[in-house]
């Protein structure tokens, strides 16, 4: 059975800090590479409860406990599961979504 390329995850990843993304997907507001924010994954938060840390690479939603890459991010924004959400990430952040036989991947 085929899983994802960890290459080309990580290299989309890589090409996609937190930052970056979130202006790719047209979330409201301004962030930075290492911030707090009012987060974009629940309706009822008021305060700044949602920080991007670590260069833009990870997150932290503080009022339920998410957390993740750039990745997990864009699963959680869009509502997908990772297999589902793999393709459009690479190719929004221009890596080709390749295959390989399954070794230990991280989906």
């Amino acid at each position: 059975m085929s899983t994802i390329s960890d290459s080309a995850l990580k290299e989309a990843i890589r090409r996609l800090p937190i930052h970056v993304l979130w202006v790719r997907l047209g979330l409201p507001g301004t962030v930075r590479p290492n911030c707090c924010i009012c987060s974009p994954l629940r309706n009822d938060d008021r305060r700044p409860s949602f920080s991007i840390f670590a260069d833009g690479t990870r997150f932290k939603d503080h009022g339920d406990g998410a957390n993740g890459d750039s990745f997990d991010f864009f699963c959680r924004i869009r509502k997908m599961n990772p297999r589902t959400a793999f393709r459009a990430f690479c190719m929004l952040a221009g890596v080709h979504p390749t295959r390989r036989p399954n070794h230990g991947n991280r989906y």
